[in-house]
């Protein structure tokens, strides 16, 4: 039974209502087998990232950064007044974590964005100096995966011995969700 217009049940049937339970039960069940299955392909990368770099633990510190961020700098930050605080790290004086200047870091953090494929937005003020420092370090980041990552791909596969030449096409890095 279709609803009506002036209908004012909104009471669902027994039927309806069902269908509604089903309905979602559906979605939620090819939901979780999409999950599983980026899981195997996930787990998959992770297993070749280990293969081509040795260790992982830098990629997943760099994944958690990506996913989470300024829960990460808040922590690190932390970390850092404390160190400070103690006497352990000297602000000022060359130290390990003060190397670089708002300029540098401006920009590293435009590349480091430009490598993972984020979006090109800086969180700055459109068209101001960091603005454009940053996405300058966003292009450069884009342009090393645009060139390098095919022959980079092809080395490691020669090195594990592998054809880097298969019927296989090798995962787009730019391509974004289902774009086909």
């Amino acid at each position: 039974m279709k609803p009506m217009i002036g209908d004012n049940s909104h009471k669902l049937t027994d039927r309806q209502a069902d269908a509604l339970w089903g309905g979602h039960i559906r979605i939620i069940r090819a939901i979780d087998q999409q999950r599983k299955e980026l899981a195997k392909k996930r787990k998959q990368a992770i297993k070749d990232a280990k293969n081509d770099l040795g260790s992982v633990a830098v990629l997943e510190a760099t994944l958690k950064i990506m996913d989470d961020g300024d829960g990460v700098l808040a922590k690190h930050k932390v970390t850092h007044d404390a160190l400070v605080r103690s006497g352990m790290i000297h602000v000022g004086k060359g130290d390990l974590l003060d190397r670089v200047d708002h300029e540098q870091e401006t920009y590293a953090r435009g590349k480091f964005a430009g490598l993972a494929g984020a979006d090109p937005v800086s969180g700055f003020s459109g068209g101001s100096v960091d603005d454009q420092t940053w996405l300058s370090g966003w292009k450069e980041g884009q342009a090393i995966v645009r060139d390098e990552f095919e022959d980079a791909m092809k080395k490691r596969a020669l090195a594990r011995g592998q054809s880097p030449d298969t019927d296989e096409e090798p995962e787009d890095p730019f391509k974004i969700g289902g774009d086909e």
